[in-house]
């Protein structure tokens, strides 16, 4: 009797077992679940041409050509997929895109699935219909109109630290801005600096300041920093665009992404940039374009 209460009690354990771990994850799943590193995808629009958007990890492997599935929600809810990209490096982040007349309005979403040691993840954007107005940097849109600014140089032909920019691998110069929308002009001091890094990239910064009363601190004013291909390109990349403490968004950044085949001075590609060499080695240079801002 024993024996078989005994029996029965180890085949009731054996079931409920085996039940058990076909409704519930096994410790062994549970771990190597918990030690995918987290990945995030995100959207941004790309007016008029389609979408983009970035793949980010903590383990650059899950970034480095991750396979992004974009799809369009559909009424009734069901999702089509519209195209696929793989993320590609940029000084921005792990660049996706995507041309594609049918994301550029409705419901989109963006997926990035898991793999053995990568958690996959899903971004949803309602895109605008209408993508053709955009308010004028400094703004707190995602996309913003850079009004055209002119930079000139001040004393170029007396410092001997600032050589033409064509024939220079680095320099610095002494600048003012004088157009451009407030706060981005006007300013009676400044700088320009650029480095050469390879023959398709040199660093490329500039920053303005002002007066304010003999024996005080300059007047902070914008910066931005980024680069340049070449001394002839007209795409200026910004990492990194800033206004001062006293603006009204002072803890704001902005940045162009690095979109392919987006071109020089339109949204999604970089700020288009005009350097202008004068006689003397004087030089005025102007920028204008679309910035994003950094979330």
């Amino acid at each position: 009797m024993i024996r078989k209460t005994a029996a029965g009690v180890v085949v009731f354990l054996l079931a409920w077992a085996f039940a058990s771990s076909a409704s519930a994850q096994s410790p062994f799943d549970a771990a190597l679940s918990a030690s995918k590193a987290k990945s995030e995808v995100s959207i941004e629009i790309w007016p008029n041409r389609g979408l983009f958007g970035y793949v980010e990890s903590g383990r650059k492997k899950c970034e480095t050509r991750r396979r992004v599935r974009v799809f369009k929600k559909l009424p009734g809810g069901k999702l089509r997929a519209i195209g696929s990209d793989r993320a590609t490096k940029t000084d921005s982040g792990f660049i996706w895109s995507l041309k594609s007349r049918k994301g550029r309005s409705g419901t989109v979403v963006a997926s990035v699935a898991a793999t053995g040691r990568c958690a996959g993840d899903s971004a949803r954007k309602r895109i605008p219909v209408s993508q053709g107005d955009y308010p004028s940097c400094p703004s707190l849109a995602d996309i913003c109109h850079l009004d055209q600014m002119k930079i000139e140089d001040d004393d170029h032909y007396y410092d001997k630290a600032c050589p033409t920019f064509g024939t220079g691998w680095s320099g610095e110069c002494k600048i003012v801005v004088t157009k451009g929308r407030v706060p981005y002009c006007c300013w009676a001091l400044g700088t320009v600096r650029w480095t050469g890094r390879s023959a398709t990239r040199r660093d490329f910064e500039f920053w303005a300041q002002d007066f304010i009363e003999v024996g005080h601190p300059k007047k902070p004013g914008p910066e931005f920093h980024g680069w340049i291909p070449n001394d002839r390109s007209p795409n200026f990349y910004v990492n990194s665009a800033k206004l001062p403490p006293w603006t009204e968004s002072p803890k704001t950044e902005w940045y162009t992404p690095e979109v392919p085949g987006a071109a020089a001075g339109t949204p999604g590609g970089p700020i288009f940039l005009n350097w202008d060499a004068t006689i003397d080695n004087h030089f005025n240079f102007y920028i204008g374009g679309f910035l994003y801002r950094k979330k």
